[in-house]
């Protein structure tokens, strides 16, 4: 049986774009043992990062271990080639 942070791993694993290094991931996952405060934060920058033009080549997507130790969910989302947040089209910002 599952407890609640395998859940919550399984959800991010399926969530995130590159799925490679899923041991080290859940290690990195497992050793900030997010709350549901921050397992939210950390699902909605994953959205928002994968509008991101840096995103649209795997080959630019952190390993999910790197974005994890790094604490990338607190990052800036970069501004695209039309000079507006990817996440601010998304959310019908800019008109």
């Amino acid at each position: 049986m599952k407890n609640e942070m395998d859940e919550q791993f399984d959800v991010f694993w399926k969530s995130y774009p590159r799925r490679v290094g899923k041991l080290k991931a859940k290690k990195a996952f497992n050793k900030i043992k997010p709350d549901r405060a921050l397992f939210k934060k950390m699902l909605e920058s994953i959205e928002k990062s994968k509008g991101n033009e840096q995103w649209d080549s795997k080959k630019y997507i952190p390993h999910a271990a790197t974005w994890l130790n790094g604490e990338r969910w607190e990052d800036e989302i970069e501004v695209d080639k039309d000079g507006v947040s990817a996440w601010a089209d998304e959310e019908g910002i800019n008109g």
